[in-house]
């Protein structure tokens, strides 16, 4: 209830009721949660900061989900940091800060580096330089949180459907490296030791296949602010990030391929898999429901990699034609995709063609007569 009296002050047509919520919730609200009674000191000073009625108000509203894109939480917090400069000056961000860090306390991390950041203030600037940690201690950081969600992402798919307590913990640790990866979206990386170790980091963390999507997300849109702005730049995201959905897919190739097969993303090509299985005999007969299983992995393995490429698609501003990668992934992963027997698939497939069509127009004629997509 407290999340929607919120999101219905701060986004009323009145600009009235938009100040009357952001007060409410930056004075009398946080006041609640630190316990401080109504009357005035006698002196006329305000409370002290208290950073944890300011991390409980937080819990309060439900910062896992209204702390998302576009939610009501980091409108609140926007208005929070402009109106209480006491807040602002004595936040402290140490390294026990970093290391027992929950959805509240990362979240109001990340709201303070946006709020800083986006205010286009020499002073804002140099006081969020001064509070938040260098690149390479936030790479450690969130290296080591994204550990322990991919942990966590495990125990959660061993485990019995009746038991949600690990899945809400998973949960907030899939929030808690995405903001993260916020503030590290955001850092300057002209430190050349820095910028190489979050990019390695980066690179790493996008193989992994149980990664959430948010957070993949996030990471591919990380690497190509790490990577410069020109075309060479350019060229070493869109590597980097089809050698990781290269990794992803090899994981499920369980068995050797033959030396005659030589498409990348031959699993997603319905139609090619089932002409060469007629002409082929498996080597060891599968279970029925083996085979079911192996299928259903191919198909979330194939949702990954189209994924990711819809991502980096989404960042990439050259001419398809001029990058022999791009190329390649057009042929070989979003081609087979589009042509593919299983609607999800297909339909991302769809996406990425789409996509593809932005950055050259020929793709709009030629593939659709050649391919016979339709």
């Amino acid at each position: 209830m407290r999340e929607k009296l919120l999101r219905w002050g701060l986004r009323d047509r009145d600009e009235n009721v938009r100040k009357a919520a952001g007060k409410l919730f930056r004075d009398r609200w946080i006041e609640d949660c630190a316990g401080i009674p109504e009357e005035a000191p006698a002196d006329g000073e305000g409370p002290p900061p208290n950073f944890e009625a300011l991390q409980e108000l937080l819990e309060r509203i439900d910062v896992v989900n209204s702390g998302v894109e576009n939610g009501v939480a980091l409108e609140a917090m926007k208005g929070f940091w402009e109106g209480r400069v006491d807040y602002r000056e004595a936040v402290v961000f140490d390294n026990l800060f970093w290391d027992t860090l929950s959805a509240e306390s990362v979240f109001m991390a990340r709201s303070f580096n946006d709020y800083c950041r986006n205010e286009g203030s020499n002073k804002l600037e140099a006081l969020v330089e001064e509070k938040m940690p260098e690149v390479t201690k936030l790479a450690y950081y969130l290296q080591r949180y994204i550990n322990v969600l991919v942990e966590a992402l495990k125990r959660v798919a061993q485990q019995v459907p009746e038991e949600d307590e690990e899945e809400e913990d998973t949960v907030e640790q899939e929030f808690i490296v995405e903001q993260l990866l916020h503030i590290a979206h955001s850092l300057d990386y002209s430190d050349e030791v820095g910028r190489r170790k979050m990019f390695a980091l980066l690179r790493q963390s996008l193989s992994v296949p149980d990664l959430p999507e948010e957070a993949t997300k996030l990471i591919v849109e990380t690497l190509r602010g790490i990577c410069a702005s020109d075309a060479a730049g350019e060229r070493e995201f869109v590597s980097v990030v089809l050698e990781a959905v290269a990794d992803i897919h090899d994981t499920i190739m369980d068995e050797p391929v033959d030396e005659d097969v030589d498409e990348s993303f031959h699993s997603a090509r319905s139609e090619v898999s089932e002409t060469e299985s007629s002409s082929k005999k498996p080597k060891a007969e599968m279970s029925e429901e083996e085979l079911q299983d192996k299928s259903i992995k191919e198909i979330m393995v194939n949702m990954k990699c189209l994924h990711i490429v819809q991502c980096m698609l989404q960042n990439v501003g050259g001419n398809l034609q001029q990058n022999v990668d791009l190329v390649a992934m057009l042929n070989n992963l979003v081609v087979p995709a589009v042509r593919s027997h299983e609607a999800p698939v297909r339909e991302r497939g769809l996406l990425c063609l789409g996509l593809c069509s932005l950055l050259d127009k020929v793709i709009l004629v030629t593939p659709l007569l050649f391919y016979n997509f339709i």
